[in-house]
């Protein structure tokens, strides 16, 4: 019986190295260790800041890239062509949708005017920027325009944008549907704007509307409050999820990293918590085949004294599954699986000057330079030859992820098997320099 006790020991320190390295690896690179790079396939200049890219589905469901730039709107090819350009003014809010249902996605755009013009007119045009709806003023309707979005009711499709009061206007073609305004709108500015505006399937139709204050309400197809929540800080950003089974969560983050998940169709807070500062931007993603939350931003107070941003993975319940520190906070963020594993990978750009490609479990794959971070928009494209990452600033990039795999020895569980082998090897040669017993 004496000599079990050394057998033993020996066993179980040889399976907790086999565990530790093999856990370690597969959360760092996944259960293949895999070689990741970058490639640029084109770059052109588009003579303009970028406020927002979107992917977005042409003719015969080709691949198009629109670009909103501070007084320009663009559609491009994934093959680096622009097929439209037109001029906006500064100010103008876009949002990207399929409003004719015919499978090719539109544009509706929110233009502020000078008086004695009406203060927003609303139109939705074509990747060709033709007039798919008139140019509608809205004469008393709302203010200086903060959102719009294409609303997908049931029935006629519905345009609808949203002031920094907090009042809501839609127009079905040239006439107006309904108004809504939020409690306390009679104040412009930043503090009450309708920054987020979310079409969901949820309930039959809603839409989701978010204001800087902290409140979210689902309005229905009459422009009738469904349901209201409030986070207890001012609202930075919202997105929307689908968990197992289609149904679809909000999730609402806020300034000082406050969040909430909401049932999309009733307003009921699934889940609730704290990050480690302001949530700057948030994106529905896949773990394991999961549906998941990536919501990143800025960390106050720096973690570990050293890393001002975060990105942090949420289950539809909220609980943290990874944070993970990064070098300046996340000021984009978008999320696609590019290697067919179940797992979507993460690219974001930080305040440090860094575009970075991670895992969600928190391994940087790539990570590159940036010129202007704060001006950097992200885009993940489906073309025919898998996701393509458009950068776009001062100019519009299109990068090509690769990845390849090391041989099948060189993965998370041979070479924890092969620390247990180095252990026992390690621990047979010390016993076998035990001095012999006393004669």
């Amino acid at each position: 019986m004496s000599r079990l006790g050394p057998v033993a020991a020996t066993l179980l320190l040889l399976g907790a190295g086999d565990a530790l390295v093999t856990h370690r690896l597969e959360t760092l690179h996944g259960p293949r260790v895999t070689r990741w790079a970058a490639s640029q396939e084109w770059s052109e200049a588009t003579g303009d800041e970028t406020w927002h890219v979107w992917p977005a589905k042409g003719a015969g469901g080709a691949a198009r890239v629109v670009v909103h730039g501070s007084k320009s709107l663009a559609v491009w090819t994934l093959e680096g062509k622009r097929v439209a350009h037109g001029v906006i003014p500064w100010g103008t809010n876009v949002a990207v949708a399929d409003f004719t249902g015919d499978g090719q996605e539109e544009i509706a755009v929110a233009t502020e005017n000078l008086p004695p013009a009406a203060p927003v007119s609303v139109q939705v045009v074509d990747q060709s920027m033709n007039e798919v709806t008139p140019n509608v003023g809205l004469l008393e309707s709302l203010e200086n325009p903060a959102s719009v979005a294409i609303a997908s009711f049931p029935g006629p499709r519905q345009v609808v944008a949203a002031d920094f009061r907090g009042c809501l206007a839609s127009l079905v073609g040239p006439e107006l549907a309904w108004e809504y305004c939020f409690p306390n709108s009679k104040v412009g500015g930043d503090p009450y704007a309708v920054r987020h505006l979310l079409p969901v399937d949820a309930a039959g139709g809603l839409l989701l509307a978010g204001r800087a204050t902290g409140e979210v309400d689902g309005i229905d197809a009459a422009g009738k409050r469904a349901w209201s929540f409030r986070l207890a800080e001012p609202l930075q950003t919202l997105a929307v999820a689908r968990r197992d089974g289609g149904a679809e969560v909000a999730f609402a983050g806020g300034d000082k990293g406050r969040f909430a998940l909401l049932d999309a169709a009733t307003g009921q807070v699934r889940g609730s918590g704290t990050l480690p500062g302001m949530v700057m931007v948030a994106r529905p993603a896949a773990w394991n085949g999961e549906p998941v939350i990536a919501a990143a931003g800025l960390a106050e107070p720096s973690i570990r004294h050293q890393y001002s941003g975060y990105v942090a993975m949420l289950d539809g319940r909220g609980a943290r599954l990874a944070v993970t520190p990064v070098d300046g906070e996340v000021m984009d963020l978008v999320a696609a699986d590019l290697d067919g594993d179940g797992t979507d990978e993460l690219v974001a750009v930080t305040g440090a000057y860094r575009l970075l490609l991670l895992r969600p479990s928190g391994a940087v794959l790539i990570d590159e330079h940036v010129a202007e971070p704060s001006r950097t928009k992200l885009a993940l494209v489906r073309g025919s030859a898998g996701p393509t990452l458009v950068v776009s600033a001062q100019s519009l990039e299109a990068k090509r992820v690769t990845h390849v795999d090391a041989p099948a020895w060189y993965a998370a569980r041979p070479i924890g098997a092969a620390v247990g082998v180095v252990l026992l090897i390690t621990l047979a040669l010390l016993a076998s320099l035990r001095p012999p017993p006393p004669q």
